[in-house]
């Protein structure tokens, strides 16, 4: 008996060890993070040439390759980037006013104005009677980062690489582009947050939603027409289900709608300019079945994303025209395929 409990008892202290090894570990790593980036000024009036050139491959990639993404989103080139101090407006015009002009940047080919930061946002904000795309500056996030992860949590999982970096703009610089086409449903949609949380304690709700996220990556995979279309109808009729067996009213049920199509269009976007980046964070992006079961608003941008990659694979007309002009979401268009198999 007395043997058998020194062995436990060593065990034990061998996994003891262990788990103070591993989170000493994680504080070191997640320190020489924060000692690397904490010496970064995210104060400066001018932006570094990194950072000019961060922009640059933004402006260069939706020349490339906007209009494969959205029709005219090569359109979009007026950009917001801001530091802990400053933004700086990216722009072929001329602005007065609160911005003060810094001059014509060669790296970027735009006008670079600036203005003090007065509560920034990562999203669009209207400027002037447009809507112009906003976002810090790579070194700026990741500071942001690392002042917000908790000490024992590798910053490896939230810092980006440029490629996502790019992405990330790109998928601002969409909600742009859906401002600049529909302003005030942009304007109200933005304001949705926090979609069916009172259901987040519903065993139906969150069981249903994870089968719509599993049924809808299968769909993605599959080439057949036919078999696509078929699971779209597997798709609505598990939604139309959910909505039913919980009792959603018509504003939960709107605001899942419309916040598919703020940022499931978006995410899309995101997802396609992320491709070879190797941060965590972009890598998965496309794991829609992983997405749909963290209680939270992201799992309504995976869920958009998967119904605009289905919209494409579809091949279905005036997809675009319906979305940007005529108050469409995602999911309205799905319907309609679905309506037409009955």
């Amino acid at each position: 008996m007395r043997k058998g409990f020194k062995i436990i008892f060593k065990a034990i202290l061998i996994i003891t060890a262990g788990i103070i090894m591993l989170i000493c570990g994680l504080i070191i790593n997640n320190r020489i993070y924060y000692s690397k980036y904490n010496k970064v000024n995210t104060n400066t009036e001018i932006l570094t040439d990194n950072e000019l050139k961060d922009i640059a491959s933004v402006y260069q990639y939706i020349t490339d390759f906007g209009n494969d993404i959205y029709n005219g989103f090569d359109t979009q080139t007026e950009l917001i980037i801001y530091n802990r101090e400053y933004e700086f407006l990216f722009t072929d015009d001329e602005y007065g006013d609160e911005w003060k002009f810094i001059g014509h940047d060669e790296i970027t080919e735009k006008n670079i104005y600036r203005r003090k930061a007065d509560t920034p946002q990562a999203f669009a904000i209207k400027l002037y009677n447009h809507w112009v795309a906003s976002f810090c500056t790579h070194d700026y996030y990741n500071v942001s980062i690392l002042e917000q992860v908790p000490v024992f949590m590798p910053p490896q999982m939230f810092l980006l690489d440029d490629i996502a970096y790019k992405s990330i703009i790109v998928h601002e610089m969409v909600h742009a582009l859906q401002g600049n086409r529909d302003s005030y449903r942009v304007d109200a949609a933005e304001h949705i947050h926090n979609v069916c949380s009172a259901y987040y304690g519903n065993s139906d709700f969150n069981n249903l939603i994870k089968q719509e996220g599993k049924i809808l990556k299968e769909a993605i995979n599959l080439t057949d027409i036919a078999e696509i279309t078929s699971k779209v109808r597997e798709f609505i009729t598990i939604r139309d289900s959910r909505r039913h067996l919980c009792g959603m009213n018509y504003d939960e049920i709107s605001s899942e709608k419309e916040i598919e199509w703020l940022e499931g269009m978006a995410r899309y976007a995101e997802y396609i300019a992320s491709k070879g980046s190797k941060s965590i964070i972009a890598k998965n992006l496309d794991d829609i079945t992983q997405k749909v079961v963290v209680s939270s608003d992201d799992r309504y941008y995976a869920l958009g994303m998967a119904e605009i990659m289905l919209i494409k694979k579809l091949n279905i007309t005036d997809w675009q025209q319906k979305l940007f002009h005529e108050k469409y979401t995602p999911e309205d268009i799905l319907t309609q395929i679905f309506s037409t198999v009955q």
